[in-house]
């Protein structure tokens, strides 16, 4: 009866909070695209709109890291599905909360993120890759494709600070794009999935 209780459906709400992360990102590309970064300051209208992406930044980091904690250390699924799964959505709800301080704070420097951002989804490749090599979950293609995506589209942004080069954030852009629609796919089956099995437990 715990593990009942503790059985929340954490997964599509993940899901829904990656597709609107990426898509911030996206955006804040998009609006930066041309931009040197090395050289914001005086640039007003450039800092005040990064930081407002920061603020958006911040608000998606905490819910992010609190279902990251709850899926490492709650989430009953068996084998290591919960910290593959959790860790990773751990990692970039940290990488959104230093992005976020930096970017409301100092946004001038928000170049120097770049370390942060490739490391962080760096490991986040990795994870597609273990995914994709123990072959876990219903699909394990989509979910590899996904995360490794994600991976790569956070380091095609991480370069894109480093670079100010439109082709690295046209490529950075093309990496979350994938991302976003094999998210989008995968979380509407498990919505309609996971209410079917949800009802033997809550009838």
């Amino acid at each position: 009866m715990v593990q009942v209780a503790s059985f929340i459906d954490f997964l599509t709400g993940v899901m829904t909070l990656l597709i609107v992360v990426d898509v911030v990102i996206c955006e804040l590309i998009f609006y930066t695209l041309g931009k040197n970064f090395s050289k914001l300051e005086g640039d007003e209208s450039t800092l005040s709109r990064i930081k407002s992406f920061g603020l958006m930044f911040l608000g998606l980091s905490v819910p992010l890291l609190v279902f990251g904690l709850v899926l490492d250390a709650h989430w009953p699924l068996p084998s290591s599905y919960n910290f593959i799964f959790g860790d990773m959505v751990v990692y970039i709800g940290t990488m959104l909360l230093v992005a976020g301080m930096v970017m409301v704070w100092k946004p001038e420097d928000v170049r120097l993120l770049y370390p942060v951002i490739a490391v962080f989804s760096l490991f986040v490749f990795v994870y597609g890759a273990d995914i994709l090599y123990y072959s876990m979950g219903q699909n394990p293609l989509a979910a590899s494709g996904m995360v490794v995506a994600e991976g790569a589209g956070g380091l095609a942004t991480a370069f894109y600070l480093l670079s100010s080069k439109r082709f690295v954030g046209y490529a950075a852009l093309a990496f979350l794009a994938i991302a976003i629609v094999i998210i989008a796919v995968t979380n509407v089956e498990s919505i309609f999935a996971h209410t079917v099995s949800f009802k033997s437990y809550f009838p």
